[in-house]
């Protein structure tokens, strides 16, 4: 990290974590070495998560208001980009979802966020990148039913997707079906290693 290499301190300090998921060090670090890269979202999880350890962590502390004001401000300049250009290609099923997913991932205006995905399913209705955001911001606004079906129908394109994996197995887990949702969690996982810190990035994780 010290060296300008952050993509290879966040595989070592992942490597670090899965032998000791509760060192903060390792996740203070691996959380400036998300936020030198911009990924402040995945940056304030970390700071995050040390702060649940160490509530008192005063360096975290700074850096997850750092993450959240720079993440306060990628957000609009990304959303003002994206409505310029869904207004001159407003039948742009990927642009729409991308402004869904982006209003998702930051918990901010979900019913925008829902009108989004709803557009652009109409445009595009077997696009599973699409059914997976819309199945977030039903994780979002509490609609588990809502949420597993979009995960199901996402699953029915790609099997094997570990993201939509997990978000079935969130969806599961907040409707009470323990086994199904301990499977689920486990299959996702070994499809993509990692996949509940990046879950946590959206806010999003397994109580």
């Amino acid at each position: 990290l010290s060296q300008g290499n952050s993509v290879r301190a966040i595989a070592d300090y992942g490597r670090a974590l899965r032998l000791d998921p509760v060192n903060t060090h390792a996740l203070f670090q691996r959380g400036l070495a998300h936020f030198e890269r911009g990924a402040f979202a995945v940056a304030r999880a970390d700071f995050a998560a040390v702060l649940a350890i160490d509530p008192a962590n005063a360096r975290a502390l700074h850096w997850r208001a750092n993450a959240e004001q720079d993440l306060a401000e990628q957000f609009e300049r990304q959303l003002l980009s994206l409505s310029s250009q869904i207004a001159e290609r407003p039948q742009d099923a990927s642009l729409l979802n991308e402004r869904c997913w982006l209003r998702a991932t930051g918990g901010r205006e979900l019913d925008k966020a829902l009108s989004d995905c709803n557009q652009a399913l109409g445009i595009s209705p077997r696009d599973a990148r699409i059914l997976d955001s819309r199945g977030l911001v039903f994780l979002k606004l509490g609609d588990f039913p809502a949420a597993l079906a979009d995960y199901e129908a996402a699953l029915e394109i790609a099997p094997q997707n570990g993201h939509f994996l997990y978000g079935r197995a969130i969806a599961l887990h907040a409707l009470d079906r323990a086994e199904e949702a301990a499977s689920a969690f486990e299959a996702a996982e070994a499809r993509q290693p990692g996949i509940a810190a990046l879950y946590r990035s959206y806010g999003i994780a397994r109580s």
